[in-house]
């Protein structure tokens, strides 16, 4: 039977490292290690976890605080697992994520890494919500080029393939979780995300994604870069950043041609992530709907009246790589929208006010 080595890291955890690590040893499916990898904690951290007096938990102290990345790669060389697990220090696992995850890594040997459904607990440990479930691992891990969609609390591996890749690259201090599945997409892995919920991620104001710093917030942008460029090599890195601070960041251009290449830019990639994924009709057209709504959603969230210029560039530019067949779905619930964009707000009032008068006619 393969073996499960869980990897958590703490530093100064102590508010809820306990509830953590009885999470794991509270699993259906006891066959597993917990490495807990001390990264200098000043708190009461490793004496929580030598409480537990179970042979399953190894403890490593490193003695200072050797960065989250580094820490994560030390786990990784001392596993002995067939498959790793994640778990952070103030995240839960339900009680059947390893049977689960293990029984299905091992049904599914074409599958690389495997993460779960989750949801998102308070301090406290009371549901805020939870993220809708994907469509497909298609869509999956074409969302995956350009924003990071999983949780690491509930990612497997396998172990050879992550040591294969090079582990956790120690140059990403944040978003080393994203910069690993992109190494995996990369190669040409295969991800898929199991529809039941096996993990509880924890929001709190000491939560490493609420206290880095704006230039490592980046992070992620460098890293949906990297993965554009995989594939369409031709694109600059200055041009593909521009490109993607819209899908990646969030970020609104500034100019219509900024704007058009970002749509461009899913214009060509489309084709060639079909061909890298040998991909059905289906699940093509699975990936046509998906693009659709993020161009709706870029096209609806440009400020028609400031950036009319950015707006229209959205819309004309999916229509000449596109087609009308993209915008179908919006074409009639959204038709004066559509003519404000496309022709400007006086041609759309007169259209509107000739409709009216055909109305009453």
């Amino acid at each position: 039977m393969t073996f499960v080595s869980v990897i958590m890291t703490v530093r100064n955890g102590e508010p809820y490292v306990e509830a953590a690590i009885a999470s794991l040893l509270g699993q259906t499916d006891p066959d597993f290690e917990l490495i807990l990898v001390d990264n200098g904690s000043t708190d009461r951290s490793v004496q929580i976890a030598r409480h537990f007096q179970d042979d399953r938990i190894r403890i490593i102290e490193l003695g200072r605080d050797i960065g989250r990345t580094p820490a994560l790669n030390v786990g990784v060389e001392q596993a002995r697992g067939d498959y790793l697990a994640i778990q952070d220090a103030d995240d839960l696992s339900r009680p059947q994520r390893l049977a689960i995850q293990r029984a299905f890594l091992s049904a599914h040997p074409e599958i690389a890494l495997l993460t779960s459904r989750y949801r998102y607990i308070d301090a406290s440990g009371q549901q805020l919500f939870e993220p809708p479930p994907p469509i497909s691992d298609v869509q999956t891990t074409w969302n995956l080029l350009f924003i990071n969609c999983l949780a690491h609390s509930s990612m497997m591996v396998r172990a050879s393939l992550l040591r294969a890749y090079g582990g956790y690259n120690p140059a990403f201090s944040w978003a080393q979780d994203y910069e690993l599945y992109g190494q995996f997409l990369r190669q040409g892995a295969k991800i898929a995300v199991l529809p039941e919920i096996l993990a509880d991620i924890r929001w709190h104001p000491q939560s490493l994604s609420q206290v880095v710093d704006q230039p490592t917030r980046r992070e992620p942008l460098q890293t949906s870069v990297v993965n554009v460029q995989t594939w369409l090599p031709t694109w600059s890195t200055q041009r593909l950043t521009l490109a993607l601070m819209p899908l990646s960041q969030k970020i609104l251009p500034t100019s219509a041609p900024a704007a058009t290449d970002t749509i461009v830019l899913l214009a060509e990639l489309l084709p060639v992530f079909v061909q890298q994924r040998s991909l059905n009709v289906a699940a093509q057209q699975t990936l046509r709907q998906d693009i659709a709504a993020t161009i709706w959603t870029l096209v609806t969230t440009a400020d028609a009246q400031h950036q009319g210029a950015i707006a229209r560039a959205y819309v004309w530019t999916t229509l000449r790589y596109f087609g009308w067949g993209m915008f179908r779905h919006h074409l009639i619930p959204h038709r004066w929208l559509f003519a404000r964009l496309l022709f400007g707000a006086r041609v759309a009032n007169r259209l509107l006010a000739l409709s009216r008068l055909r109305q009453r006619l």
